[in-house]
């Protein structure tokens, strides 16, 4: 198997296109730095055929013994007008002493035109895909290559225009196609339709547009393989998919797009993509007639269908597709007031929460039952009076005391004994009172000051209750609206004062 190593494939390249011109100050600018005409991306693909081919079966299906040998055969195909088959068959009896395979033959002639014209002749043993190849059987290379490209314009071209806008960065950004580079110039801006997305093969290669147009017409005056005119057009559909006053290219000035572009170029699988990609020029708007394209029409008017088509699906998407301003002034004016009117409610939600949460912690701080002077809730307090001794007896009379309570009860007072129940303390207006709510010795006057005071205390929490279920009344607030009240809300435990009072209030307050 014959190696291409890199100065091989540079000089295949001075073969093809010779040498780089020098400018009118004896340089030759930033093609020094990227090969001859810029062609690091077609010695890439070169390597890439060169491999694919050559080096199927270790060399089996090839019918070279050196790369001067395929240099004579570009040669003579370059010099030869309007070369057929049968004469590319007579070359090889002619220069070879030992009798050849016939599908070497073929494959060795598939290679020589995939280098020399970028399309994708055969088919060749070892590639996978055997479908959409050109094939070469009989008459000649000329005819074989102008009737695969020459595709009479047939679609309507009626209400189709070309847009400053229309570009490779709306077509991935605003219409969703995806951008695919490809190698072969036959399938330039094809568009495959797949199962969930749309992609559009690109041909990249615009130094050798440039550089086999200039190298051609030295060699064949005006016979080309190409019809005449289908290299400069393909440039320009290049010129208007990837314009220089967007995209700047890659190294040059930095654009709009320039760093998109970059972005973009490196997720091909073929790298690296030509320089001039980008670079190449800017069409004008007379340039941009559908018109003016033949070769090239009946794609991109399928292009162009396929992008006015195309609907937003993301929100990036209606950002950006500004193709109807009438439509992307309604709809973002349509979320601007559902924004605002939702900002709106939620504010309107918080002041209503905020304002039930201070009412009840304002009627909670104005109840004598639960001020911040009581700290365990409600308590009977008391003020014990001492009965003065008589001088008489000696006798330790039981004290007498005077019971009142918060609530309004009526003062009940012992009917007995002295109660020897154990009491219960409280502070109380920083005074430390005794209380003793279980020497209420009449049960009648204990269950009548008891119910007082669950009566006003549910009557507290039925209106704190009640604030707090209208400011959650909206669905879209109920969640702010508890919330809010309940960090607000600091309501202290209450602390039963007996088992019935526990109950009166316990049953008060749960069925509000």
């Amino acid at each position: 198997m014959i190696e291409l190593t890199e100065s091989d494939a540079q000089e295949l390249v001075s073969l093809l296109w010779g040498p780089p011109k020098l400018n009118a100050y004896g340089h030759v600018g930033r093609s020094l730095a990227r090969g001859p005409c810029g062609t690091s991306a077609y010695t890439n693909y070169c390597h890439r055929q060169w491999g694919l081919i050559a080096g199927y079966f270790n060399g089996h299906y090839i019918a070279l013994n050196s790369l001067a040998e395929l240099s004579s055969l570009i040669q003579y195909l370059l010099k030869t007008d309007a070369i057929t088959r049968d004469q590319m068959d007579a070359y090889f009896e002619s220069n070879k002493r030992q009798v050849l395979d016939q599908k070497a033959v073929d494959t060795t002639i598939n290679l020589t035109l995939r280098l020399l014209l970028m399309l994708r002749f055969g088919p060749v043993e070892g590639e996978e895909s055997l479908d959409h190849y050109l094939p070469w059987d009989s008459g000649s290379l000329k005819d074989c290559v102008r009737a695969h490209l020459e595709d009479s314009p047939h679609l309507n071209i009626g209400g189709i225009r070309f847009p400053k806008s229309f570009n490779a960065w709306s077509l991935v950004t605003i219409g969703g196609i995806k951008i695919e580079l490809t190698d072969n110039l036959a399938d330039h801006l094809l568009l495959i339709e797949d199962e969930n997305d749309l992609r559009v093969l690109i041909f990249h290669h615009v130094s050798f547009l440039r550089c086999h147009q200039r190298r051609v017409m030295e060699l064949l005056a005006d016979n080309s393989f190409y019809p005449q005119g289908f290299l400069k057009e393909t440039e320009d559909t290049l010129q208007l998919l990837f314009p220089e006053a967007e995209f700047g290219g890659l190294g040059c000035s930095k654009r709009r797009r320039s760093s998109w572009l970059q972005k973009l170029l490196s997720k091909q699988p073929c790298l690296p993509a030509d320089w001039r990609l980008g670079a190449s020029g800017t069409l004008h708007a007379e340039a941009r007639r559908i018109e003016r394209f033949n070769f090239w029409r009946n794609r991109l008017v399928v292009l162009k269908q396929a992008y006015d088509d195309a609907t937003p699906r993301t929100l990036s998407q209606w950002w950006y597709d500004r193709r109807n301003r009438v439509i992307w002034c309604t709809f973002w004016l349509a979320i601007l007031v559902l924004v605002l009117g939702a900002l709106t409610q939620l504010q309107n939600d918080v002041g209503n929460g905020t304002e039930a949460s201070d009412d009840s912690t304002q009627m909670t701080s104005q109840h004598p039952l639960l001020s911040k002077n009581s700290k365990k809730g409600p308590t009977q307090h008391i003020a014990a009076e001492e009965n003065p001794r008589t001088d008489d007896s000696q006798d330790t009379k039981p004290i007498r005391r005077t019971w009142h309570t918060k609530c309004g009860a009526k003062p009940c007072r012992p009917s007995g004994a002295e109660d020897q129940r154990r009491p219960n303390w409280s502070l109380h207006e920083n005074a430390r009172v005794r209380t003793n709510v279980s020497e209420c010795g009449g049960t009648s006057g204990f269950f009548n000051g008891a119910l007082r005071c669950g009566s006003a205390l549910a009557e507290v929490q039925q209106q704190q209750h009640k604030a707090l279920w209208l400011s959650t009344q909206k669905p879209q607030s109920r969640c702010l609206g508890w919330t809010l009240t309940l960090l607000r809300l600091r309501l202290r435990p209450l602390e039963p004062f007996s088992d019935l009072g526990a109950l009166v209030a316990a049953f008060s307050v749960t069925w509000d």
